[in-house]
């Protein structure tokens, strides 16, 4: 008998599919396929022209690789996104200057970073200039191409042959195309 996959909910972040005829192990299958298989984008390289900001420039790219990038079309059609980040502050400048994730300028309009994280503060006379280059990769490979922070299964009490699998995206891909994509690849190595 053939799996069923439905999607029971979505929201902004979370998100539950309801998985019938299956089994413990694919239903956990699929829940890691989720966690470490499906592909996102996320920044791999950070070239600095300047950095006087009070954080170290290694700091500040983990930062950046951490930082969730929205996609708007099929990751298969992506590889690679360049982001630009120029921020100053003359040195006569007596306030503080709070630099969000959304000053981040993407060289592809169908990609954006999330914009409601903090990265740096600058004082007067500091600045940072960057450019930031996203590559599409797994979570297998590192954690911050992992779509999601939380993937777990429950089964069904009244059938034991239905698992309820729960999401929460960290934003970059929806609930809905991270489901799609997880049900993509699990059909693939099903058929291998």
């Amino acid at each position: 008998m053939a799996i069923i996959a439905h999607i029971i909910s979505t929201d902004m972040y979370d998100g539950q599919l309801r998985l019938e005829n299956s089994s413990v192990a694919q239903a956990n299958e699929l829940r890691r396929i989720i966690l470490q298989s499906v592909p996102t984008l996320a920044i791999e390289t950070v070239i600095y022209f300047t950095n006087t900001s009070i954080l170290q420039s290694d700091y500040l790219a983990h930062r950046l690789g951490l930082i969730p990038l929205v996609v708007n079309e099929k990751m298969s059609k992506l590889t690679t996104v360049n982001f630009t980040l120029e921020c100053d502050l003359p040195s006569d400048s007596k306030e503080i200057l709070e630099v969000f994730s959304d000053q981040l300028v993407s060289d592809n309009s169908s990609v954006s970073a999330r914009p409601d994280i903090l990265l740096l503060k600058l004082k007067g006379g500091q600045s940072v200039k960057l450019v930031a280059k996203a590559v599409v990769g797994t979570g297998k490979v590192h954690a911050k191409w992992s779509p999601v922070c939380k993937s777990v299964f429950d089964d069904d009490p009244h059938d034991q042959s239905t698992f309820i699998i729960t999401i929460k995206t960290v934003g970059g891909l929806t609930p809905k195309q991270v489901f799609k994509s997880a049900i993509s690849i699990l059909s693939i190595r099903v058929a291998d």
